[in-house]
């Protein structure tokens, strides 16, 4: 068994109106770049703390934009014979995770942190944002 950890953080600007959204697309980063990294892997372990995020890939109910990228994370992995599972992290287990969502921008230059951007490409959807002034768009 290979066992790989792998840090990313993002600050999307402007920031996304939903959290729900933005943990699932987290999520789903993590298996799309899973799958480039590791192109003969069969198997994919994706930990979050978002509890939610876990019930929409474990059930595929879920919010139309949520639910479009559990489906799109299950095609992308099946059509590459990937058997993905999403597990629960509880917060409180879950520090790095903790640390990364509470750090300023600056601290976050870490030589063990990367940085990346979501592939929304891959998605036919356009994720919610706020507008300068807080509002959604």
């Amino acid at each position: 068994m290979l066992f790989r950890s792998h840090l990313f953080y993002c600050r999307l600007e402007p920031a996304l109106t939903s959290i729900y959204y933005a943990e699932a697309l987290a999520v789903f980063s993590a298996i799309v770049w899973a799958l480039e990294a590791s192109p003969d892997a069969r198997r994919l372990l994706v930990f979050t703390d978002s509890a939610l995020t876990v019930y929409a890939f474990d059930t595929g109910r879920a919010e139309p934009l949520v639910r479009e990228l559990v489906r799109t994370a299950y095609a992308l992995c099946d059509a590459r014979g990937v058997d993905l599972r999403v597990r629960h992290v509880p917060g409180k287990s879950n520090v790095t995770a903790d640390w990364l969502s509470r750090a300023l921008p600056e601290s976050l230059r870490a030589p063990h942190l990367a940085t990346f951007t979501p592939p929304t490409h891959l998605l036919n959807i356009h994720p919610p944002a706020r507008s300068a002034e807080g509002a959604p768009r």
